[in-house]
């Protein structure tokens, strides 16, 4: 090999090692988390472990910028965990709220259905109270009289009458 491939070969990776090098993938996908609906959910439910990935983002960023490539890898790294943490914990301060709330609603429909029980209860004592006039009212009444009987009938009570004091009387007497 001539001086001259030697030259070209110490330029050429002169110019590849002096060339700088892109920064890490991960601050792209760091970067797409956080556009997430969810960090905006995150940034509003979960504000302090939001910031503890901000800060992971920010220190990821400035370690790509210094040219610190693995320092940045890993710190973006930590921050996309970060962002998921604030989502997990977004998530769970929504379902506390929408618990909260579900427990209030269950609250208001019990006392409804206690007022409207109570309800029940005092008409139907009412209807109660009304029926119970209306018996009474239909007991006031006279009986209407009894027209004359055919007189197989009447001789057939006289016989029924003379049974039952004639049973009575030998019931007294036998006790």
């Amino acid at each position: 090999i001539g001086a001259s491939a030697v030259c070209v070969a110490a330029a050429l990776l002169g110019a590849i090692a002096c060339a700088s090098q892109p920064p890490p993938r991960i601050l792209g996908e760091v970067d797409a988390v956080r556009a997430s609906p969810a960090a905006e959910a995150a940034r509003e439910l979960a504000p302090q472990a939001f910031l503890a990935a901000e800060q992971l983002r920010a220190r990821s960023q400035a370690a790509a910028d210094a040219g610190e490539l693995p320092a940045a890898q890993v710190l973006g790294e930590h921050a996309v965990a970060a962002y998921e943490h604030a989502f997990v914990l977004a998530r769970l301060a929504s379902a506390e709220r929408r618990l909260a709330r579900a427990k209030l609603e269950v609250e208001r429909t019990r006392q409804e259905l206690a007022a409207i029980d109570e309800q029940q209860r005092r008409v139907a004592a009412e209807a109660d109270a009304i029926e119970l006039r209306a018996q009474v009212l239909r007991d006031l009444e006279p009986l209407p009289a009894s027209g004359a009987a055919a007189p197989e009938r009447e001789r057939a009570r006289r016989q029924a009458a003379r049974s039952l004091v004639l049973q009575a009387s030998l019931t007294c007497t036998a006790a």
